[in-house]
C-alpha cells in the first residue's frame, strides 16, 4: 500500500470534519440571530443552510476506485 493511498482515508476524513465544522458555525450564526428582524441593509434575516456539493470526478466515489485492492489468483 503505498502513502499516498493510506492519506486518502484521512483527506476524506478531513473534509467531512470541515463540513461538520461549517454546519455547526451556521448553526450557531443562526441561534445568534434569533431575534433579529432586520439585517444592515433593512432586508429580513434569513436562516443560512449549508449545502455540501460532491465532486463527482474524485470525492468518495473516486476515493472508492482507487482503493479497490487487486486480487491475485493462487493454485
Amino acid at each position: 500500500m503505498s502513502i499516498e493511498r493510506m492519506f486518502n482515508g484521512f483527506n476524506l476524513s478531513a473534509m467531512g470534519m470541515t463540513l461538520q465544522r461549517k454546519r455547526m458555525s451556521v448553526i450557531a450564526e443562526n441561534l445568534a440571530n434569533i431575534e433579529t428582524t432586520r439585517t444592515s441593509d433593512g432586508t429580513y434575516y434569513k436562516r443560512k443552510i449549508v449545502v455540501p456539493r460532491a465532486n463527482l470526478e474524485g470525492g468518495f466515489l473516486g476515493f472508492l476506485r482507487n482503493a479497490q485492492a487487486q486480487l491475485s489468483i493462487t493454485h
